[in-house]
């Protein structure tokens, strides 16, 4: 079951993270995980980026 996700304050993210302090800001919330055997959209073209590109470690 897919879940939503809602009430993405980046004000508070930035806060909690430590994020302000560093001069960034969050601006998007993205999920990770694996798809479903019976995902329609398993068979799309897919878009992967190297970790460090999109992943910063705090």
């Amino acid at each position: 079951m897919p879940a939503p996700m809602e009430g993405f304050e980046g004000p508070k993210h930035d806060h909690n993270l430590g994020l302000d302090k560093d001069g960034y800001q969050a601006t998007a919330v993205a999920t990770a995980g694996y798809r479903a055997a019976d995902d329609p959209a398993a068979g799309r073209a897919k878009v992967r980026f190297k970790a460090p590109d999109v992943i910063r470690h705090i």
